[in-house]
């Protein structure tokens, strides 16, 4: 399955973030090797992380289309249920049925819409800019200090 991390166009060079190189200075002289282990260990951890997702992302995908497969048979049944009433003559069943079974549609369509809307947007900085602006008013007040 394809999902939105593509990895082909990364030439196999995974982008690991460490610490600053003094702190892992200090990690070498306190502990040998220990930069090497670390490299290690974030390697495995994002190969985990990865593999974790291509797992999630298949999962999703699979219980995603065969939800909207057996919507589909699930809605055939019922237009043939509805057909086959108003042939033998019971109308007023067919209509009902047709009816509540559009207004479950139209519920499950808005729903599915909405859902998507929510689990697809990315989050907002709003947390970054206010510490921005808090940073700003602090260097304002400095500066009316001096």
């Amino acid at each position: 399955m394809q999902n939105n991390r593509n990895r082909n166009n990364r030439n196999n060079k995974e982008e690991i973030h460490l610490p600053s190189s003094q702190i892992l200075e200090k990690f070498e002289d306190a502990v040998p090797n220990s930069v090497e282990r670390l490299v290690e260990m974030a390697q495995k951890e994002q190969k985990h992380r990865h593999d974790w997702q291509d797992r999630y992302l298949s999962s999703h995908n699979f219980s995603y289309r065969s939800g909207q497969l057996f919507g589909l048979i699930y809605n055939l049944g019922i237009l043939y249920l509805v057909y086959s009433l108003f042939k033998e003559g019971d109308k007023s069943s067919a209509i009902k049925l047709f009816v509540i079974n559009a207004a479950v549609m139209v519920f499950a369509i808005l729903f599915t819409t909405f859902e998507r809307r929510i689990f697809t947007r990315r989050p907002e900085k709003k947390f970054k800019n206010k510490n921005r602006n808090r940073n700003n008013r602090s260097n304002l007040k400095n500066k009316r200090d001096k």
